[in-house]
């Protein structure tokens, strides 16, 4: 069996009052976003940059049906 990897975009918009510097930290605090996104229940850090942030995380969302697990590679 293969697996074939899919692309997908989505984009969201909205006005936050805080600084730069606070969006992005907020942003990029992966452990907590099960307490501010409710389909997420896990969202693990699998690897980071020399200078501490993310590389690889690991996420897996309740979608009622079943859970979806995916992971991650970000760039800054």
């Amino acid at each position: 069996m293969s697996r074939s990897v899919s692309e997908y975009s989505q984009s969201y918009t909205a006005t936050v009052a805080g600084s730069v510097e606070d969006c992005f930290a907020v942003l990029v605090d992966f452990p907590a976003y099960p307490e501010w996104s409710s389909p997420i229940t896990e969202c693990r850090v699998l690897e980071r940059y020399p200078e501490g942030l993310a590389r690889r995380v690991a996420f897996a969302l309740d979608m009622m049906i079943r859970t979806v697990r995916y992971t991650l590679e970000y760039t800054y």
